[in-house]
């Protein structure tokens, strides 16, 4: 069975307000005199949150190509595709057809 009077004080504490504060309310919550009851209201972080971290586009394939091989290989290990790798095979796939 749930204490909702615990639950109460935790919250109250959450929102450091005191119990005799919070005792003007009645049983819906809402204060019996407007005065009695201190309006604190729960903090927002101020701190803006990071900018999501999206991988480049050859770091994304490199770290696709590793899984593909860790899943579908013979040994079941990733494999060592780095970004500069990827990056280096679209250059040299590009002279390639230059040349055709």
């Amino acid at each position: 069975m749930t204490d909702y009077l615990e639950v109460a004080r935790r919250a109250l504490a959450a929102v450091n307000l005191s119990p005799t504060t919070a005792s003007a309310a009645d049983s819906t919550g809402v204060p019996r005199d407007a005065s009695a009851a201190s309006p604190v209201a729960p903090q927002r972080e101020t701190t803006p949150k990071p900018a999501e971290v999206r991988p480049t586009w050859a770091e994304w394939k490199a770290a696709a190509l590793n899984q593909l091989f860790q899943e579908q290989g013979v040994t079941g290990q990733p494999g060592r595709i780095t970004a500069a790798t990827v990056l280096k095979g679209e250059r040299a796939g590009q002279s390639n057809e230059d040349r055709s």
